[in-house]
C-alpha cells in the first residue's frame, strides 16, 4: 500500500504542470525546453545591460546563481500576476518531488538574488516581503555592502588624537608609574574597509616639553583589536637650552571603540624602547584616550 501511494505521489507530480530551464536570456529572463520565455515573480534583478559597475557585478552574481541552481533543472510552476503590466508572464516555482510547496522563489529572495517586487498573492507576497528582508539583515547576495559598495579608498587620512600614557619606568631612580598626557595628530594612508593595514606618520607632544615624531604601520579592524608599530625622535624643549634629540621605538596591542564613524575611543599596551644620551631602555607602557576628525 505504501509503494502504491509513493508511486501515486511522484506520478500526480511529474504530470503536474513542470517546465525545464534550458536557457538563461537575463538574470531575471528565462527559457523553457519548449521555448516558452518567462521572468520569476516577486523578484526584481539587475540587468546584464545595466551601465552602472556595482549594477553589474550584483547581475553577474545573479546569473551565477540562476546558472548553479536553475539552468537544466525541473520545477512545478504557477503563473502569478506582477502588479506590473509586463507582456512577458510571471511564474512561481516549486521543487519537484517535494512534499508541500517549497518555493524556488522565495529561496532566492532569501539568498539575495534579487529585490523584492510586489505580487497580487497577499500570502505570497508577505513571504517574499519577509524573505527578502532576512537576505537585507544577513548581508546576502546583492545586500552584502561590503562586497559591492566598499568604502572609498581615501589616499590621506589624518585625525587629531588627545592621550594618556602610564609608564611603568621613570628617568633616573625611580621606579613608580607615572602618567603623561600626550596631544598629537597623526596622518594615515590607504584606509578601507573593516580590516585596515595602514602606514601612518604622526606628530605629537609630551608634558609640552617633550616634541616627537614617528612612523609606523598599524593593522587591525575599525572596531576591534589592532596592532601598532612605530619608529621616530623625540626632543627635550626647555627656555634657553638646546634641544637633544632621541631615538624612540615601540610595539603596542590595543583595542578600539567607534562613535559615529568620527570619535574613536583606544587602549593600548605594550613597550615603549627609547634611546636618549646614557639612556637605553624599554619601558613597559598603557596608552588610553580618544580621538576624531
Amino acid at each position: 500500500m505504501r509503494n502504491l501511494l509513493f508511486i501515486f505521489f511522484i506520478v500526480s507530480r511529474l504530470f503536474s504542470q513542470t517546465l525545464q530551464i534550458t536557457d538563461i536570456l537575463d538574470t531575471n529572463k528565462l527559457k523553457t525546453k519548449d521555448g516558452k520565455i518567462f521572468k520569476l515573480a516577486g523578484i526584481c534583478t539587475p540587468s546584464l545591460t545595466a551601465t552602472d559597475s556595482v549594477q553589474q557585478a550584483k547581475a553577474e552574481l545573479c546569473m551565477q546563481y540562476a546558472r548553479n541552481h536553475l539552468l537544466h533543472h525541473l520545477f512545478r510552476y504557477e503563473p502569478i500576476d506582477s502588479v506590473r503590466n509586463e507582456e512577458i508572464p510571471r511564474y512561481h516555482l516549486f521543487r519537484v518531488l517535494t512534499i508541500g510547496k517549497i518555493s524556488v522563489n522565495e529561496e532566492m529572495l532569501q539568498d539575495g538574488i534579487g529585490k523584492y517586487s510586489k505580487v497580487s498573492s497577499s500570502k505570497w507576497d508577505k513571504r517574499f516581503r519577509q524573505a527578502c528582508k532576512r537576505a537585507q539583515k544577513n548581508n546576502n547576495g546583492i545586500w552584502n555592502e561590503i562586497r559591492f559598495n566598499p568604502p572609498p579608498l581615501s589616499r590621506f587620512h589624518h585625525r587629531w588624537r588627545l592621550m594618556g600614557w602610564v609608564l611603568f619606568e621613570e628617568f633616573g631612580e625611580f621606579n613608580e608609574p607615572f602618567f603623561i598626557p600626550n596631544f598629537n595628530y597623526r596622518w594615515s594612508f590607504l584606509e578601507r574597509g573593516r580590516f585596515r593595514i595602514r602606514p601612518f606618520v604622526e606628530i605629537g607632544d609630551n608634558y609640552l616639553v617633550f616634541p616627537y615624531a614617528k612612523t609606523g604601520i598599524e593593522a587591525g579592524f575599525q572596531r576591534g583589536l589592532f596592532v601598532e608599530t612605530h619608529v621616530g625622535f623625540f626632543g627635550l624643549l626647555l627656555p634657553g637650552a638646546e634641544m637633544n634629540l632621541g631615538s624612540l621605538a615601540g610595539c603596542h596591542l590595543g583595542f578600539v571603540i567607534t562613535q559615529n564613524n568620527r570619535i574613536h575611543f583606544e587602549a593600548k599596551f605594550g613597550g615603549q624602547w627609547i634611546n636618549y644620551f646614557d639612556l637605553d631602555t624599554v619601558i613597559p607602557s598603557i596608552n588610553f584616550g580618544f580621538s576624531g576628525w
